[in-house]
């Protein structure tokens, strides 16, 4: 049995955000959706064609890009049978390393070089454990990004598909998470990828010894400007046991989920370290905001002493 040890910090003046945000609200979010002709339920989401969202979020609206060119009816609401219902988290990808980040996204750098001298005496790299970015592939086949983005002309993902964007390669250190209220993140393709429960940000399995991810970390910071208890949105840690027939087991990497030892709320500018081996999930938002549910994720790894 382990329990996470966490850092928190709070970023006193929020107004460090706005320059981050408009980078963010200028920058296409990736997901994966899929539209159900029928019934909304697992089987006809399975059934239906996957297609991938790439859309900044509408600056009048604030909608989110499953609902985007949606077709409304006469109240001017989405037809339960044209809504897209996205089955990955909405990301936006900005670098794999210390040096892309800074190439790629310059304000998401300075973003992290801020936090990184401000609470953690520059401890940290952008090396930690890499995560994928479902819906784009394309950036595979940038042509700008030949001599830089990790496995460039032959990353084909997990499955052996070179136009898998269901399960893209793990690359992003630094990126950007979001979620909707209408965010249904289904266990598809034999359980790989989407599964929307508790997690680690480590790839290890339930017999892989936890030393081998010391040194590797998480750090998230809330970006929404507001936030109201009631919108939910909670970050929930949880100790993690062996597994067992009395425990939730991670359908993939096979550990047990014990019970939650931290609760965090989406406070604004709230900055959370956590080791990449605690498990961790995020509750679904209660309330529909353009920037609500976001986050800025960066995947570090703690410099040699």
């Amino acid at each position: 049995m382990s329990i996470p040890v966490i850092e928190t910090h709070q970023i006193e003046d929020l107004s460090i955000l706005d320059p981050v945000n408009e980078f963010i609200s200028q920058t296409d979010w990736y997901c994966l959706a899929k539209r159900p002709s029928g019934p909304q339920n697992p089987e006809s989401l399975k059934a239906a064609p996957t297609v991938v969202v790439k859309s900044i979020i509408d600056p009048v609206t604030g909608t989110w890009p499953f609902q985007v060119d949606v077709p409304r009816d006469e109240f001017g609401f989405i037809p339960r049978n044209h809504t897209l219902k996205t089955t990955s988290i909405m990301r936006q990808g900005y670098g794999w390393d210390d040096a892309s980040t800074a190439r790629r996204a310059p304000v998401i750098y300075a973003f992290f070089q801020y936090l990184n001298s401000t609470f953690f005496n520059n401890s940290f790299t952008l090396d930690g454990v890499p995560e994928e970015v479902s819906g784009s592939r394309h950036l595979w086949y940038d042509e700008s990004e030949r001599e830089h983005i990790p496995g460039w002309g032959t990353d084909v993902g997990p499955s052996g598909r070179a136009d898998d964007e269901l399960e893209p390669t793990p690359v992003w250190t630094a990126y950007a998470n979001a979620k909707t209220p209408a965010t249904t993140r289904l266990a598809l393709k034999n359980n790989r990828g989407l599964s929307n429960g508790a997690h680690r940000d480590w790839y290890g399995t339930h017999d892989t010894p936890e030393s081998e991810a010391d040194g590797l970390y998480t750090l998230l910071v809330n970006m929404n400007p507001t936030w109201k208890y009631s919108n939910g949105v909670e970050l929930v840690f949880h100790e993690t046991l062996p597994p067992s027939d009395d425990v939730g087991v991670h359908n993939r990497r096979g550990y047990g989920v014990g019970r939650p030892t931290h609760i965090f709320g989406h406070t604004p500018g709230l900055v959370i370290l956590y080791p990449a081996s605690a498990i961790h999930t995020t509750t679904s938002p209660g309330a529909q905001d353009a920037f609500l549910a976001s986050k800025v994720a960066f995947r570090v790894k703690r410099k040699p002493q």
